[in-house]
């Protein structure tokens, strides 16, 4: 039951790339939004409202930068590919399933911790680089649900996958160890 949990929480993770990964704000206003699925397809940000959408698509400035920076994330595209790998490999392997579990779990943790640094980072650099337009909006990135998410879930599933390690290797030891009883001696006398 626990090999399909792994391969349901898998699938679920998956689902939470359609929620927002990354949020723009000014001053503490919804601007724009990204979910998982829209930075590994490069499908480009949803403005939170239609003049907001309207005026970027009618601004060249915005268009041509679009153009430079609009291309596939290689860390929404690492963890998607391997948490579908995870999850199909959950439901056909036969054995090692807690061990795979945990390796695919890291790998998606260790690549979502990168992306939140690597974002922040290139984040604070280009609002640097606005100079004075930086103080007229005051824009601010922030890790949406969808990638809170997908880190927790990421995490609590190495984590339950390291215990069932443990508790079967427990288990075995207790039952090696109690499994040793004195076979009877058939040439006593009675």
């Amino acid at each position: 039951m626990r090999y399909y949990s792994n391969s349901g929480i898998f699938i679920i993770t998956i689902l939470f790339f359609f929620l927002p990964f990354l949020e723009i704000k000014c001053k503490n206003e919804p601007f724009a939004v990204m979910s998982g699925f829209d930075l590994a397809l490069k499908n480009g940000m949803a403005f939170s409202n239609e003049e907001t959408t309207d005026y970027m698509k009618d601004n060249e400035e915005f268009k041509s930068l679009q153009k430079t920076q609009n291309r596939h994330d290689p860390f929404s595209i690492i963890s998607l590919i391997t948490l579908l790998i995870a999850a199909l490999t959950q439901l056909f392997v036969k054995r090692k399933r807690e061990l795979l579990a945990i390796v695919f779990s890291s790998i998606v943790a260790v690549t979502l911790i990168i992306m939140h640094f690597a974002f922040k980072l290139g984040w604070n650099k280009q609002m640097d680089d606005m100079g004075p337009m930086k103080s007229m909006f005051p824009l601010t990135l922030n890790f949406g649900s969808g990638y809170w998410l997908s880190l927790i879930t990421c995490i609590l599933l190495l984590l339950l996958n390291v215990f069932f390690i443990v508790y079967d290797n427990k288990s075995m030891r207790h039952i090696e160890k109690n499994d040793i009883v004195p076979a009877p001696d058939f040439n006593e006398q009675v």
